[in-house]
């Protein structure tokens, strides 16, 4: 059952720390099945990057009553994403609550992303994912990304490249 959010949007600064822990929140399903001791290293690069520490842009998805799911977007050529093809923009933090998957939140954050790349003239996006986000994988598989297999290893998983032509 595909249900869209009612908005994707910019959030507002005073969202950023609603949005990090809702982040947080969907990301804790992987806490048992990474390394020991490296939940807290991951909890924190969240926060971080929904924070936009690292710059980017944060997008949320709403509904009329509350936020439901978040990405990060970065434009083309910034250095903190070196694991991207040159003149290439990227996402990060793709979150979306448990009880909200499946409604097309997470293809509506994709493709607004998408669309913020091709506005800014990126060649491609690229979106990242650890061998541990098989629903993640299977969705950028099904919205046509093409599997670039990177085998870094982050927080003890390997983590795979995704990218389609913008």
């Amino acid at each position: 059952m595909s249900c869209k959010p009612q908005t994707i949007r910019h959030a507002y600064l005073e969202e950023y720390e609603v949005v990090a822990a809702l982040a947080v929140k969907c990301y804790q399903q992987f806490e048992d099945q990474i390394a020991p001791g490296l939940w807290p290293v991951m909890k924190d690069w969240i926060v971080d990057t929904t924070k936009l520490k690292n710059g980017g842009e944060l997008l949320i998805a709403s509904t009329h009553e509350s936020i439901v799911g978040s990405i990060v977007y970065y434009p083309p050529n910034l250095e903190s994403h070196q694991l991207c093809p040159t003149n290439s923009s990227y996402a990060a933090a793709l979150a979306v609550l448990p009880d909200q998957r499946r409604k097309g939140i997470a293809s509506s954050l994709l493709e607004a992303c998408h669309e913020l790349a091709k506005s800014d003239k990126s060649e491609q996006f690229c979106v990242s994912a650890s061998s541990l986000m098989t629903e993640a994988t299977m969705l950028l598989l099904k919205l046509n990304f093409q599997k670039i297999p990177r085998f870094e290893r982050v927080y003890g998983f390997e983590h795979n490249l995704f990218l389609i032509e913008t």
